[in-house]
């Protein structure tokens, strides 16, 4: 967090204003927890009198607020309220959504919709099936690792070798689990298997007990613009459940491709 707000130190004094507090705001939403202003501020590279100044100002518009006991400061549900608004102006989601809702129906489990941003998976839709048992990582705006997910796998199909070498040697491939794929070979592997299949897996790569199938949602460029996945339990996501239901979810994705004016050439 330091390095970054010190990267943007080149920018004038309104607008480093500006990024000082979306860097608080993401700082407190990756700490998962209330946070004291000590610990905020060096989180952030900002002093204690500027940290408050700016968390006093985001209490007094109602995105943040401070525990009486503890005087910790935390996030409030004001930000989902954006994050919402946010989802239903994206056209991707509009589209998607109705389409994720008949799947999700369909096979039972959670159907979930991902781009790229940053080299990162990011969550943009999310529909729970009548069968979904657990609550898993997938919730619209968060985000997983590109090499350890079903839905990163598919995005990474985007790159050249040439990007995918510079992703390698840019990223750390975090183990998550037994099953994470640290390896660059075992990930261009996956790679490989999954342009053969025409879809991807994750088998409890990223999460313990989470097991998911994905496939791509292409724009008119032919360009995987998203990737789809269903999500579920080891138990539920049998190898039985990917052969019956692999044609239903390759067909949604297809549905979704098709809105986005991507022709499968003939």
């Amino acid at each position: 967090m330091k390095k970054e707000l010190s990267e943007r130190n080149g920018s004038s004094g309104k607008n480093q204003s500006v990024e000082k507090v979306f860097l608080i705001l993401e700082t407190m939403a990756s700490c998962r927890e209330p946070v004291q202003l000590r610990r905020l501020a060096e989180l952030t590279g900002c002093p204690p009198s500027t940290a408050i100044r700016f968390l006093r100002t985001l209490m007094k518009l109602g995105y943040v607020r401070q525990d009486p006991e503890s005087q910790k400061y935390f996030l409030t549900f004001r930000l989902c309220r954006l994050a919402g608004q946010i989802r239903d102006a994206s056209p991707l989601n509009r589209i998607a959504r109705p389409v994720m809702e008949t799947l999700a129906r369909r096979c039972g489990e959670s159907v979930c919709l991902a781009v790229e941003q940053e080299n990162r998976a990011v969550y943009v839709e999310v529909v729970d099936g009548p069968d979904h048992l657990v609550r898993s990582l997938q919730r619209i705006g968060s985000s997983s690792p590109l090499h350890c997910t079903g839905v990163g796998k598919l995005l990474l199909l985007n790159r050249s070798p040439e990007e995918l070498d510079r992703f390698f040697r840019e990223q750390t491939l975090t183990r998550f689990t037994k099953n994470t794929l640290t390896e660059p070979k075992a990930v261009l592997d996956a790679l490989g298997q999954a342009r053969s299949r025409g879809y991807t897996f994750d088998n409890e790569e990223c999460e313990i007990g989470a097991r998911c199938v994905a496939f791509p949602v292409r724009d008119f460029t032919g360009k995987i613009a998203a990737g789809l996945s269903v999500t579920g339990t080891v138990f539920h996501i049998s190898d039985e459940f990917v052969r019956h239901y692999a044609p239903a979810i390759k067909a949604a994705a297809d549905e979704i491709s098709g809105i986005l004016g991507y022709s499968e050439a003939k």
